[in-house]
């Protein structure tokens, strides 16, 4: 196992942005080992006009230093731009776990249309945008995931945060991680046979009898597991069709 988490670690594309980070290098993560790239530099690419907030970090995760920036976009209506995109360096042909994560934890940095509750889009490059509500006061942050194919005659993949309805508010962002996926993987070769994005819904786990944090993330791939009174999934990986649309399955 420990070649495999190499392999993984040292493939093309495994990338973890720190966004809003306030760091000029990257800095390595001491609870996974993983490094951290602040996205001053990928910002630079994208245009627009963006700021950078200090935030509280989850209790369970205070020595994480992805929870404790964002990035958000509060001239969006002013530049009258709807939506922001990070290019992320990717593989033509090849498959990755994308993880968009949103923490903001008891209140809002801004006025939004719902008291107590932030609502935007993501999207990841030309698949359909996925809603993100989310109700402050959180106790985790929100991770958005999906698998998705880099196109043909791409190099990069895009994820994007709209604003682009009324009901929308000031899209924000902490981190987002790229992570490559190995052909053998079932969700891979759904993937190939029907040309469709996988998006995770949920990874938990109803047995364990442990005492642990909230959520766990585990080696390889980094996926992260919702524990329900203090369980711990066992699971390494799900990704089990549930419903189609526009190019989107919901997964476990």
């Amino acid at each position: 196992m420990p070649d495999l988490i190499h392999e993984i670690y040292i493939a093309p594309g495994f990338l973890s942005i720190d966004c809003g980070s306030t760091d000029t290098a990257n800095y390595i993560d001491p609870s996974t080992q993983i490094q951290w790239t602040p996205d001053a530099s990928l910002w630079a690419d994208i245009g627009g006009w963006s700021a950078t907030a200090v935030v509280s970090p989850p209790t369970s995760m205070k020595d994480q230093k992805q929870y404790t920036t964002l990035r958000y976009f509060p001239q969006h209506k002013a530049l009258n731009q709807s939506k922001f995109c990070y290019n992320l360096p990717a593989v033509e042909g090849s498959y990755y776990l994308i993880r968009a994560t949103f923490w903001l934890g008891l209140t809002s940095l801004y006025k939004t249309h719902v008291s107590g509750q932030i609502r935007f889009r993501v999207i990841v490059d030309t698949y359909e945008g996925v809603e993100v509500v989310i109700n402050l006061g959180q106790s985790n942050p929100w991770f958005e995931e999906m698998y998705v194919r880099a196109q043909s005659g791409k190099s990069s993949l895009s994820v994007c945060l709209s604003a682009a309805s009324d009901s929308s508010d000031i899209p924000f962002i902490n981190s987002l991680e790229v992570r490559p996926l190995l052909q053998t993987m079932t969700s891979v070769e759904m993937m190939s046979t029907t040309n469709f994005a996988l998006r995770t819904v949920d990874r938990r786990d109803f047995g364990t009898l442990s005492n642990i944090p909230p959520i766990i993330r585990l080696e390889i791939f980094q996926l992260i597991f919702i524990i329900p009174n203090g369980n711990i999934n066992s699971y390494l990986n799900l990704s089990i069709p549930m419903s189609a649309r526009s190019g989107i399955r919901t997964t476990l």
